[in-house]
């Protein structure tokens, strides 16, 4: 288990609890970091998007914002016709904070909800948050987990051949990798054109235990029955999950040596970059900046810093300054033929 982690074979998969106390919200999320095993449950850091959420079934709430408005003001109102003190409205409210509006998917934010406790338990006024019962709660939570860890196709695939990837970036110039179950095909990547394939109904786990073998690149991948997504999807899930004793092997040195500046646009959302690698790219905006730089304005902590360089390195975005001039001064008397074929896709890294 701790080999398979360490070496980066088990992707970290991020977790917020909504709507918890604090204590029950230490206690679930202990439980679910014992639960490892295809995947790495964790606490989503601050500045970190969530992959799934926790939340009280009391909270759950399947409406439009519409729906919701009415049923929210219905219970004010309701509250303050009964007489009720300022307290009591106060712990109505935060009730009301603390809902979850989940999709016709069962979706919240776009993203998974593992549902815990009752619909009915019963709220106390002098409390905030619905009650919580263990142990039977640990068992919605290993089941709830279970189910989504099961359908996290897009994260486990795009992470396994990013790693893939990575531990073969000194071949990127000349080779292909092609991931086999026996004798099948079931994905490749070409970092000649950034693009991962993966077969369509390929069993996740296929995906991720497969052989890889290196093939010369000659002709670009052409079989049928696959999807084809680019390999900066497949870095940054891989630098976003690896285990964080694997961050100074995937920053290059230069990156925490020399100040940095913009590559390229990333093609991530906001909100897909998290709030850390949004304030990079903000800051280098206005100048290149230092590593050590970033890390004091934006008040970052080590391993923060790192994970989101590492994130913005491998998916293009950023890159050592006085590199950057090198190349330009380089690359534009080249041909764009010539450019890829003397300093390959994997230049940066």
């Amino acid at each position: 288990m701790d080999s398979g982690f360490h070496s980066g074979a088990t992707p970290l998969v991020f977790i917020r609890p909504v709507g918890f106390t604090a204590a029950d919200s230490l206690r679930l999320m202990q439980a679910a970091q014992r639960l490892n095993e295809h995947v790495r449950w964790r606490l989503a850091p601050a500045g970190v998007q969530a992959d799934v959420y926790l939340a009280h079934r009391a909270n759950a709430v399947y409406a439009n914002a519409r729906t919701a408005g009415r049923r929210s003001k219905s219970s004010n109102s309701n509250h303050s016709s009964q007489g009720h003190d300022s307290s009591t409205d106060s712990s109505t409210n935060a009730y009301i904070n603390t809902q979850i509006r989940l999709n016709s998917k069962g979706l919240y934010r776009g993203h998974p909800v593992c549902l815990l406790g009752r619909a009915g338990d019963v709220r106390r006024y002098d409390q905030s948050f619905p009650t919580l019962q263990f142990p039977a709660a640990l068992e919605d939570l290993r089941h709830g987990l279970k189910h989504i860890e099961e359908n996290l196709f897009g994260l486990r695939s795009m992470y396994a051949m990013g790693r893939r990837a990575w531990e073969e970036r000194t071949r990127w110039k000349t080779h292909r990798l092609q991931v086999f179950e026996g004798t099948r095909l079931i994905g490749a990547i070409e970092p000649g054109l950034w693009r991962v394939h993966i077969l369509s109904d390929a069993p996740l786990e296929l995906i991720e235990q497969g052989h890889t073998m290196l093939v010369p690149q000659s002709s670009a991948f052409g079989a049928p029955g696959f999807q084809s997504l680019p390999l900066e999807r497949a870095l940054w899930e891989f630098a976003k999950r690896c285990p964080e004793a694997m961050l100074d092997r995937i920053l290059p040195h230069a990156y925490l040596t020399e100040r940095l500046t913009h590559r390229r646009h990333s093609d991530l959302s906001e909100r897909e970059l998290g709030d850390h690698c949004v304030a990079i790219l903000s800051a280098l905006d206005t100048s290149s900046r230092s590593a050590a730089d970033l890390q004091k304005g934006l008040r970052m902590s080590r391993p923060a810093l790192l994970r989101a360089l590492a994130c913005l390195a491998l998916t293009r975005s950023i890159r050592p300054e006085q590199r950057s001039k090198g190349l330009r001064l380089w690359l534009k008397w080249l041909p764009q033929s010539l450019r890829t074929k003397v300093f390959g896709p994997s230049a940066l890294i």
